[in-house]
């Protein structure tokens, strides 16, 4: 790899100096540029940036590494990762692309693609991901608590992921140093029409050198894009109970599919509906008594709380009462202080784990609790 003639500037009070932009030299540690993105991947699942990668959203992913390498077919995937929410990432490290083979590299990214939901299934991947923590001295559990720190079962860890993996959907990421623009092009035309599969480039530049100080910009490029609107402002998306309630329709779980729609026509109905506003991440909330956010919910089944609607309860008895109901139903920690909580957090359960005498139990909740 040829070195960069760029520079970065580290600013430190009055004092600047420059830092040039260059492939990790030969170590003993890391001798490589590539073995450089193993260990980065391998042991700082943060270089994949999660608030790029979905934008604007209360929740973005947050990624656990769970297998390296894995074959799919002729083409091999570096590493696996899976979110909070179950999804599955996949990654490719490409050194040195082309701009010339963007054409060869579409190919081989498709062919991925295709061979992927063909032939794999989660009892292979999790066979195979137990088989690689088991050589890597990691536990399932440490994996979840990672994830979840406030406690998930091993039960509801793998039950996520089926949901996800039954609705195909997937991320694919080609990690480089720099992606050449065509590429970028392409992968903006897959997110541009594709429902469940994400494909991102993740440019990974490193300035410095392992004698001193080094910095990593890891960008994501090649997101869906919007079309330009010229002299105007951008109108933003707002997930309306329309578009909610055809996003439900192509959830793949009937359970899950009925107990949104359910929701959806109840908050609708009594006019409590809150529309999300991230285009790639549907979700919609509920008011609670004093009119703001009380709840969301996403199509992962996912639930979060919002602490500040809580704290606006014109009593302490209601924000107990409130708060017992949910730990009654195993959907809040029982250790869990207010105080110290930030504006929203994940409840330990998602919609399609609670049985029919608890989801009629939560519903009971909601219509005590919303409003305004």
């Amino acid at each position: 790899m040829s070195v960069s003639s760029e520079e970065v500037f580290v600013i430190k009070g009055k004092n600047m100096s420059a830092m040039p932009a260059a492939p990790v030299p030969v170590s003993t540690s890391l001798r490589t540029y590539a073995e450089t993105l193993q260990h980065l991947f391998t042991r700082h699942p943060r270089v994949l940036p999660g608030a790029q990668i979905q934008p604007g959203t209360l929740d973005p992913p947050r990624f656990v590494h769970v297998l390296a390498p894995f074959m799919v077919g002729p083409q091999r995937i570096d590493h696996v990762f899976v979110d909070q929410h179950g999804g599955l990432t996949v990654v490719m490290v490409l050194l040195e692309p082309d701009p010339g083979a963007v054409r060869f590299i579409t190919g081989q990214i498709m062919e991925t693609l295709a061979t992927w939901f063909k032939t794999v299934t989660l009892r292979e991947l999790r066979s195979q991901m137990e088989n690689y923590w088991g050589s890597t001295n990691q536990k399932v559990t440490l994996i979840i608590n990672e994830l979840w720190p406030e406690g998930r079962t091993e039960e509801a860890f793998w039950e996520n992921i089926q949901l996800r993996f039954d609705a195909h959907h997937l991320r694919f990421v080609m990690a480089a140093p720099q992606i050449p623009s065509g590429l970028v092009q392409v992968f903006e035309f897959m997110n541009s029409q594709f429902l469940s599969v994400q494909a991102l480039g993740l440019e990974l530049r490193l300035y410095g050198d392992e004698a001193s100080s080094m910095l990593l910009v890891p960008r994501i490029v090649g997101g869906a894009r919007r079309p330009d609107r010229k002299n105007e402002d951008p109108e933003p998306f707002i997930w309306t109970p329309a578009r909610m309630e055809s996003a439900i329709a192509n959830v793949p779980d009937p359970l899950l599919a009925r107990r949104l729609h359910q929701l959806l026509e109840i908050f609708v109905d009594k006019q409590l509906y809150m529309p999300g506003a991230s285009l790639d991440h549907p979700f919609f909330g509920v008011r609670g008594l004093s009119g703001e956010r009380l709840f969301t919910f996403e199509l992962s089944g996912n639930i979060h709380l919002f602490f500040h609607e809580i704290n606006q309860l014109d009593s302490i008895l209601k924000r107990d009462d409130l708060l017992l109901s949910l730990r009654n139903l195993a959907l809040l920690d029982a250790g869990l202080e207010l105080k110290k909580k930030p504006i929203a957090t994940q409840l330990r359960r998602n919609l399609f784990q609670l049985s029919e005498v608890e989801f009629s139990e939560f519903l009971s909740t909601l219509g005590r609790y919303t409003g305004g």
